[in-house]
């Protein structure tokens, strides 16, 4: 690894906690918070928001007036990341929190890369999605028993039954799995044929149910002796999204609490770079 490298992660996510950074160009703001530095590990919370646009946030619960958003207001969102920078090599692992359907890796390397490529002339630094060869093996040769079909909001009639005002008010699984001795080959067979570039099919022409319009497929692997969950939703673009909802607390305010989405992802990061071997 470059000398200085870790001088220069801690300089920069020192200078987002004290200064947000403005883009007008893509109109998104970004800083961080209680980042912390411990050799070979960063962790702390990027924080990012889009402006330009007016919307109207409203109180389901109808006890505030609804509060409209101007075009130079941004609602920030908190994102978590754990960074592992070894000693030797030209590797490093990212995990980056998503939110939902938001990812801050864009945002980020946009701003990330340039200052790099800055301090460091003639090197270029990439952030590429990543699954870890391990993963993939573990996918394609252990077989399919299980698929979680996840629709991020409820249905309609379903907040109706529950007498919620609300598709927000939860999320929807459905959970599709093998009985004992079986496994659903036909759908790995179609996942293998994607993945090598023979099918260019999206993963809704690989499992569909009707009636149920699904955001996420999620199957189960065992990493590092642990069962992970890997989203499957888009594999063209296959990477390593693992589902730690089950896995961590969440504070009253919605979002994970910092020492719990700590804890979960240092041994994650553990799993990934004994996998890697870097």
């Amino acid at each position: 690894m470059l000398d200085g490298v870790h001088a220069f992660f801690e300089n920069y996510f020192g200078k987002l906690q004290t200064k947000k950074i403005n883009d007008p160009s893509s109109k998104k703001v970004l800083s961080a918070k209680q980042v912390t530095s411990k050799s070979p590990n960063f962790e702390g919370l990027v924080i990012t928001g889009e402006y330009g646009y007016e919307t109207e946030l409203l109180d389901v619960k109808g006890k505030k007036k609804p509060y409209q958003r101007s075009t130079t207001e941004a609602e920030l969102l908190p994102f978590y990341f754990r960074y592992y920078i070894p000693k030797t090599g030209d590797s490093s692992v990212l995990l980056l929190q998503r939110f939902g359907t938001s990812g801050v890796r864009k945002t980020l390397g946009n701003n990330l890369l340039p200052e790099f490529e800055k301090q460091f002339s003639g090197v270029k630094l990439f952030i590429t999605p990543l699954i870890p060869d391990g993963l993939l093996d573990k996918l394609m040769n252990g077989g399919l028993h299980a698929i979680t079909l996840r629709k991020n909001t409820l249905p309609s009639d379903v907040c109706d039954q529950l007498n919620e005002r609300s598709i927000e008010a939860g999320r929807m699984d459905v959970v599709i799995t093998a009985k004992h001795g079986h496994v659903f080959s036909a759908i790995l067979n179609k996942i293998k044929n994607i993945l090598i570039g023979n099918d260019y099919a999206p993963i809704y022409d690989v499992i569909r149910i009707k009636g149920f319009a699904h955001d996420k497929t999620l199957v189960d692997i065992e990493l590092g002796g642990k069962k992970r969950r890997i989203d499957l939703s888009n594999l063209t673009k296959l990477r390593a999204i693992i589902d730690i909802t089950d896995d961590i607390k969440v504070a009253p305010n919605g979002h994970p609490e910092f020492e719990s989405i700590s804890s979960e992802t240092k041994k994650i990061m553990n799993d990934i770079i004994n996998t890697l071997r870097i």
